[in-house]
């Protein structure tokens, strides 16, 4: 399994690569709304709180789920759209 950094470096290649223009941040892991909230306010961000899910796929393969933060993940429409049935994905992911 690739290393957190790896992912990270690779992420930000794609992002050049494609000529998208982001912002980096290190912060506390947001693992919830409340923090969520707080680093927000901490580093002045604006706008609409999301969250993202990593998904796994029955038969094989990965999916990351990006939504704002009241939508919940609808697995049939999910399934329609991949063709492979969603499972939130463990922390050995």
């Amino acid at each position: 399994m690739e290393s957190l950094e790896n992912i990270y470096r690779i992420n930000k290649e794609r992002l050049h690569s494609l000529s998208i223009p982001f912002r980096e941040w290190r912060h506390e892991a947001i693992l919830d709304f409340d923090t969520d909230l707080k680093v927000a306010k901490e580093l002045g961000w604006q706008g609409t709180h999301s969250k993202s899910l990593f998904l796994k796929l029955k038969g094989g393969g990965y999916a990351v789920f990006i939504t704002d933060k009241d939508s919940r993940l609808d697995a049939n429409t999910i399934k329609a759209i991949l063709g492979k049935r969603p499972s939130i994905g463990s922390d050995e992911l």
